[in-house]
């Protein structure tokens, strides 16, 4: 007999099938890419597929401070515009105040219901004017962190705006911090490759500038800038 709630378990059954099935494509494609920022953007838009979120955001961490890196917006502008990157040069402090900086600092995921009624014994705030700017209505945040294997801080998936069938914001489930959590898991050893490869390659081209530094050097700047 076919019930309602049977009819709903079937529902969850096969949306967890798909999250592991495209998990499992992820897991096959991402050592294909050779690039830091093509990386990043695959994982962002992977985990903002499989949460249903509306927008997103990756921060990395390469001096010190969570800096934005690739924002995926649906409502403000598709994942494939320049607009993406409108927020490339904003950083944020790892610390307690935000909720990315709070996510980075003790290293564990984060979720919150409504980023305008946050619990007045959390630490971390929203800050309201990125809302403000681009005249969006951020509610519900699940922010986790990508650690390297030796759990060093890489930096921050930040999803908003998890959306239910009908495209209500709904809160970010368990379900959701899992899978966003093992596709960290899996970028975080990507990107230690891409910087590592990228390092080698920028100091054997380095070498070049040995045998003539006037010259070599001012070539070597140029083809980096275009490159």
């Amino acid at each position: 007999q076919i019930t309602p709630d049977s009819y709903t378990n079937d529902k969850s059954l096969i949306h967890s099938a798909n999250i592991l099935e495209s998990l499992k494509e992820f897991s096959e494609r991402i050592p294909r890419y050779r690039d830091t920022g093509t990386i990043v953007d695959n994982t962002l838009l992977e985990a903002g597929k499989n949460s249903t979120a509306e927008a997103g955001t990756i921060y990395l961490y390469p001096n010190g401070k969570l800096q934005f890196s690739y924002v995926h917006n649906d409502k403000l502008f598709s994942a494939d515009t320049v607009n993406k990157f409108v927020y490339s040069n904003a950083e944020l402090e790892v610390d307690e105040s935000t909720i990315a900086g709070y996510a980075a600092y003790h290293k564990k995921a984060v979720m919150t219901d409504d980023v305008y009624a946050i619990p007045e014994d959390r630490p971390y705030t929203f800050n309201k004017s990125f809302d403000e700017a681009a005249g969006y209505r951020t509610k519900s945040v699940l922010a986790v962190p990508i650690l390297s294997g030796k759990r060093e801080l890489m930096g921050i998936i930040q999803l908003i705006n998890s959306q239910n069938e009908k495209g209500d914001i709904v809160t970010f489930t368990a379900q959701n911090k899992m899978m966003v959590e093992m596709l960290a898991m899996y970028a975080s050893s990507e990107i230690s490759r891409a910087i590592m490869s990228r390092s080698i390659i920028l100091r054997m081209l380095s070498l070049t500038t040995l045998r003539d530094p006037k010259e070599n050097e001012g070539h070597f700047l140029r083809v980096g800038a275009y490159a």
